[in-house]
C-alpha cells in the first residue's frame, strides 16, 4: 500500500491541480464529518464532490454545510 501523502500527489498531478494544504485537508474532513453526522455516511464524499463542483474553496464550503446542518 502507498504512502497517504504520496498517494494525494499522485492523485493531485493526474488530476493536474497542486496538493491542498493541511488546513484545506482539514477544511474538508470537517464538510465530510458534518456531512455523514447530518445525514447518511455516505453524504460525506457526495456533499464534497459538490462543493467541488460548486467552485467553492474548503472554507466557505465548510461555513455553507455547517448551516445547512444547522437548519437541518
Amino acid at each position: 500500500m502507498v504512502d497517504s501523502n504520496e498517494f494525494l500527489k499522485s492523485v493531485a498531478n493526474a488530476f493536474h491541480v497542486r496538493v491542498p494544504s493541511d488546513e484545506e485537508i482539514e477544511d474538508v474532513l470537517r464538510i465530510a464529518s458534518v456531512a455523514a453526522h447530518s445525514s447518511e455516511r455516505k453524504m460525506a464524499p457526495i456533499v464534497c464532490w459538490l462543493s467541488a463542483l460548486a467552485g467553492l474553496s474548503p472554507e466557505e464550503a465548510l461555513e455553507i454545510v455547517a448551516s445547512v446542518a444547522s437548519q437541518t
